[in-house]
């Protein structure tokens, strides 16, 4: 496996991957090793970088959520949400006349879907138009 740039996890298994093939030089390509060390890889480096993958393996992940409070929870932002939404859409049938605006929002002036009503604008007039 050819190595490549990486970011988030995958520079895990990249240094890991790096660092196991490094340890196989050993005792076989000293000269490989003493250029790596050269280049500033030395074995301070390498442990340092062992170091760095041990402390990522081992974060602990987030305690498991309750299936039950989690349900409950959604329930709660749903409710208040839709509590919400119910107030601003009594705002809007109050403050908006025109059925076609209240249509175009998706609901009519007292909560049911509107029955086409008979357009009393005059065709090609825009009636948020000012002037």
């Amino acid at each position: 496996m050819n190595l490549s740039q990486t970011s988030g996890l995958g520079v895990t298994i990249s240094v890991g991957t790096m660092l196991q093939r490094i340890e196989e030089l050993r005792g076989t390509h000293n000269d490989t090793l003493k250029l790596l060390a050269r280049r500033g890889l030395t074995t301070t480096e390498i442990g340092n970088a062992k170091k760095m993958i041990e402390q990522v393996g081992s974060i602990r992940d987030k305690p498991a959520i309750d299936p039950e409070a989690q349900r409950r929870q959604i329930e709660e932002k749903r409710d208040k949400f839709w509590g919400w939404y119910l107030e601003w859409s009594a705002v809007a049938r109050a403050t908006i006349e025109s059925g076609r605006w209240l249509r175009q929002m998706g609901f009519g002036r007292d909560g049911d879907a509107v029955i086409e009503e008979e357009e009393t604008e005059v065709e090609g007039k825009d009636i948020g138009a000012q002037g």
